[in-house]
């Protein structure tokens, strides 16, 4: 019996200890039981990575056998132009680098060939603090410079030397962006709450919906966060007020400036939280009336695609599906400008335009980066609208069913609508005709204003994306600077191939390519180089720069040195363009100033863009 009483007294706690282990199983593996906040800031913060989107994860151990080992290299550059369907013109450069960690010296040289003839060659050797190019057909010296004393040399320049170092150390500046944990962390416990307590249980909302991403179609659940502008604007004034008291952050920044030499301005901590203040009174004056719509979808509780969309802004995509990642940033030109001055910016239709130019994805990316839209900027805001009728109101001092004011009646009646004039209405209405059938109807009125004589509204889009193949890793940066409706939408695009290092080698290519940038229409200019290094026990000896055999700047006063280097590059332009002239290339076809050249026939500038290309 009294076990009896024991089993009934145990058994519920058994049953509501099981109960309650299933449901925090639930809670913590499972999206069950969780509020639509929870879920969104749970799959939102999966998007740490983003910031890994420009490291190329196999540059490391790439730098590590170069830094630690001797090295001999080989590589080939096609350069290749294309004016329409009609012209097509190219060239290749053969190049040859080595290394020697004895000496700590590097050689590398580039040759631009017809065939198996060698035209031209340029060398470059880092010897000691001494770097220098030399071509033998335009000098027997090396021409340079030493990296240190630069604030003495850029004196001599009457260049300011506040934001100029002493020397230059090239890895510092890789460095700017790498956070620690503790630093990630910090940021994270700091300003996340702040967003967190400005945005109500009822802003968060979730739905369903297909997505595409590359060539595939997934089925993800949506969690939204919709941001008033004054929200918006409370976060960013809460944000900068923190930070003034977060003394770690604040030195964080202090020091990465530093890095950067951008001068006591940024460096000091009292200046940095002047500029912070000047900030915030720019914020609190302004009329902030964009809202801020945040979607995250998830697919299988892995996040696929983030979007933050500031109205008439900004929209931001991040795509990150299978260890591949895609950024994509589009901004409306002056549009950042124009919310903290208080003037407006046409609208346009921000989500149309982001959808269509997601299709830039996967090998689309490393290929051409070439898929553009028009941005739609014809629909003038419901504010407007309201706007225009006020107006009208105004202007005829009240209209009634019966009356019309004469202020309206046989005149034109102009319309302001945001920072400008819109078109005028010209109802030429006969006062001795006025009936209720004549009386201007005002919604039509307004539909038609904004409809006719809009400026295109630019947008520029940037996208950076990664995309493992192992044991390739390729990033991708396209810069589009402006979608307005052009027939040649202009577009640079830059990938690069990093391989793993495989039985002490390495492989890599990298491409660049220009569409419609300069005054030539429907051209196509395109790099294509590719290189394999492989790990040397010893390498050809490597020649000691010095005095004797290098021109070095550092040595000259500056009136010396640029009557030096005016007549070296005149001659190293001639000799280049010779050559060049010999496999078909004319000097046109690289700077695309021909038509300066024509007007221009007594001076040397319109071969200038030429020197550019053997030093790519």
């Amino acid at each position: 019996m009294k076990n009896k009483k024991i089993l009934l007294i145990v058994l519920p706690i058994v049953l509501i200890v099981i109960i309650g282990v299933v449901f925090a199983v639930l809670y913590f593996t499972t999206d069950i039981f969780k509020s639509d906040s929870e879920l969104f800031w749970n799959y939102m913060l999966q998007n740490s990575d983003v910031e890994n989107i420009l490291v190329n994860d196999n540059y490391t151990s790439q730098n590590e056998l170069k830094t630690n080992n001797s090295y001999n290299s080989t590589g080939n550059l096609i350069f290749s132009l294309e004016q329409g369907e009609s012209s097509s013109k190219y060239f290749n450069i053969a190049t040859t680098a080595r290394h020697d960690i004895n000496t700590g010296r590097t050689y590398a040289d580039a040759t631009l060939k017809n065939g198996d003839i060698d035209l031209f060659n340029v060398s470059y050797i880092n010897s000691g603090d001494i770097y220098a190019i030399k071509s033998s057909d335009v000098a027997d010296a090396y021409v340079g410079v030493r990296n240190s004393g630069l604030k003495e040399l850029a004196a001599k320049y009457n260049i300011s030397t506040d934001l100029v170092p002493d020397t230059v150390n090239f890895n510092e500046y890789t460095s700017v962006l790498d956070l620690t944990d503790e630093q990630k962390d910090h940021l994270y416990n700091t300003y996340l709450p702040i967003v967190v307590n400005e945005i109500g249980e009822d802003q968060y909302t979730s739905s369903n919906e297909n997505i595409q991403i590359g060539e595939l179609t997934y089925n993800a659940n949506v969690y939204q966060a919709s941001i008033t502008g004054e929200q918006f604007k409370q976060i960013l004034i809460n944000s900068l007020n923190t930070l003034k008291e977060d003394t770690e952050t604040m030195v964080l920044i202090s020091n990465k400036a530093s890095t950067l030499r951008l001068g006591i301005e940024y460096t000091d901590i009292t200046n940095l939280t002047m500029h912070i203040n000047e900030l915030i009174e720019t914020i609190q004056s302004a009329n902030i009336t964009n809202n801020v719509n945040i979607s995250i979808y998830e697919n299988y509780d892995q996040t696929i695609r983030t979007v933050i969309d500031i109205d008439n802004l900004l929209d931001i995509t991040y795509d990150r599906v299978d260890g591949n990642q895609t950024l994509t940033i589009d901004m409306v030109q002056g549009g950042i400008e124009s919310m903290l001055s208080n003037t407006n910016v046409e609208t346009y239709d921000v989500q149309n335009a982001n959808d269509s130019l997601n299709t830039i994805q996967d090998d689309s990316i490393a290929e051409t980066g070439s898929n553009i839209i028009e941005a739609v900027s014809t629909n003038s805001t419901d504010s407007d609208i309201t706007s225009v009728e006020n107006q009208i109101l105004v202007e005829g001092n009240t209209l009634t069913d019966n009356t019309m004011t004469e202020n309206i009646i046989n005149e034109n009646v102009t319309n302001d609508v945001s920072s400008g004039d819109t078109n005028t209405i010209n109802e030429a209405i006969d006062d001795e005709n006025v009936t209720d059938t004549n009386i201007i109807d005002l919604q039509t009125a307004t539909d038609e204003i904004g409809t006719e004589n809009q400026e295109p509204v630019n947008i520029t889009r940037l996208v950076f994306s990664k995309e493992n193949n192992d044991p390739n890793i390729s990033n991708t940066i396209i810069l589009i600077p402006d979608y307005s409706e052009t027939e040649e939408t202009s577009s640079i695009t830059l990938t690069y191939t990093l391989s793993s290092v495989i039985d002490n080698s390495i492989n890599n290519l990298y491409n660049l390519t220009i569409e419609n940038i300069g005054p030539i229409s429907s051209e196509v200019m395109s790099f294509e180089y590719t290189t394999n290094t492989v790990r040397a026990d010893q390498v050809e000896e490597i020649e000691e720069l010095n005095e004797s055999n290098t021109v070095i700047m550092n040595n000259y006063e500056a009136d010396q040195f640029r009557t030096f280097i005016t007549a070296w590059y005149d001659a190293f332009q001639s000799v280049l363009s010779d050559k060049l002239s010999t496999i078909g290339i004319e000097d046109e076809d690289i700077s695309g100033l021909e038509e300066n050249n024509a007007e221009e026939s007594n001076t040397e500038e319109g071969t200038e863009g030429t020197g550019s290309t053997p030093d790519e």
